[in-house]
């Protein structure tokens, strides 16, 4: 059985809008075509900034969303990682100390890419509940 390849994901030049689908190249131009590229006017693609340009993992984070290459996720803990392909696998490398780790799909939340601002990296992070904690009093 031939697997479906993996699609790409890249920010459209002149925009902030992410697009999704499959790498096409031309020269130093990076484009990604849609899933259904075809028109009555001819093949829909949209021209892309090659910087941001990330592969799927093919796996999701804990809330069904899907995961990229530079997407920024975060642990139980609260520890933000990205997402990168290193030594033919992909990888989280820690924000802070910059460790590897094998990418646990399952247990990290997406909330950003590396190309967000920081503010938009922690406001979107869920955080940890403090129950227990000697402020009930």
């Amino acid at each position: 059985m031939k697997s479906k390849p993996r699609p790409y994901r890249a920010m459209k030049i002149g925009t902030e809008e992410w697009v999704e689908g499959s790498l096409m190249t031309h020269g130093s131009a990076a484009y990604i075509l849609p899933e259904n590229p075809v028109t009555p006017f001819g093949i829909l693609k949209h021209r892309v900034d090659p910087s941001t340009l990330g592969q799927s993992t093919g796996e999701t984070d804990r809330n069904g969303k899907p995961l990229f290459e530079d997407d920024v996720v975060i642990d139980y803990y609260a520890d933000r990682f990205v997402i990168v392909w290193h030594r033919a696998a992909f990888r989280a490398k820690n924000m802070q100390s910059k460790c590897m780790w094998p990418l646990d799909a399952g247990k990290v939340t997406k909330v950003g890419t590396a190309f967000d601002k920081a503010e938009v990296l922690y406001r979107n992070a869920p955080v940890r509940s403090t129950a227990g904690s000697d402020d009930d009093e």
